[in-house]
């Protein structure tokens, strides 16, 4: 069964469909990784984030496009961006705590 992450804005974002006051990620597919990794995890857990690829995952797993994520906020960016490494680590069993 996929996973999902749904993150509630803290600003509304206006779309074509109307206005989005919330964000849901889905498990991504493997085609998303041709782009390469959104994030690598260093020694001590330090991560290093590509956030070029991390908003190419965003619109795969929202299914909007870039002009709407290109909207967020900085602090629901970050909300989005940590909702999906706790959704591809839950997927690996990880034990990574963000």
């Amino acid at each position: 069964m996929a996973k999902t992450k749904t993150i509630s804005l803290s600003a509304v974002l206006d779309t074509h469909n109307g206005p989005l006051r919330e964000l849901t990620l889905n498990e991504p597919k493997a085609r998303t990784f041709r782009r390469g990794e959104p994030f690598k995890i260093r020694n001590g857990g330090e991560i290093e984030w590509n956030n070029e690829i991390v908003l190419a995952f965003l619109q795969e797993m929202t299914g909007h496009d870039a002009l709407v994520l290109d909207g967020l906020g900085a602090g629901d960016f970050l909300k989005a961006r940590n909702a999906l490494l706790e959704l591809l680590v839950e997927e690996i069993g990880g034990p990574l705590e963000v």
